[in-house]
């Protein structure tokens, strides 16, 4: 399986965005900025490329490869709020009784354990008469692997 996608974002008219970076700021224009998490390229492959009868049941791999080009993650589409492009490599290996009744499987999810942030805020307060800015992003899960086993009924 191989997907891919294009977005075109950019705000043919955008105005009253608040920034809260900057205290008491007047509201500023997005016209021409790009949406928030919307990469201009994705694409995905997918591949199952062998199942394996083995005794009473299946054995298929898989190994599913996703690209997303950079994105910005503030609407005013600042440096600083820039996610950069990213791979993400997922791999399993699923068992299948003959049946079809029961299954496991063994999984890596996000084999290259990149740090790819996937939302951001920013917000402006005082620390002991200060002004402090600060922002904090969300990332996606790190590499994660597991076991899953199920019945079907």
């Amino acid at each position: 399986m191989i997907s891919l996608g294009h977005l075109g974002t950019e705000f043919d008219e955008f105005t009253g965005v608040d920034d809260p970076l900057m205290v008491g700021s007047q509201s500023l224009s997005a016209t021409g900025n790009e949406l928030t998490r919307a990469p201009d390229l994705t694409a995905t492959i997918m591949l199952e490329p062998v199942v394996w009868q083995v005794g009473g049941g299946s054995l298929t791999p898989r190994v599913q490869f996703h690209y997303e080009t950079d994105a910005f993650l503030g609407v005013l589409n600042r440096d600083f709020e820039t996610r950069d492009g990213f791979t993400r490599t997922n791999v399993s290996v699923l068992f299948e009784s003959a049946q079809q009744n029961w299954y496991a499987e063994a999984y890596v999810r996000n084999l290259e354990d990149d740090d790819v942030a996937t939302y951001m805020e920013c917000f402006d307060f005082r620390q002991m008469g200060v002004p402090v800015q600060q922002c904090e992003r969300s990332y996606a899960p790190p590499r994660t692997w597991g076991v899953r086993m199920g019945l079907r009924f």
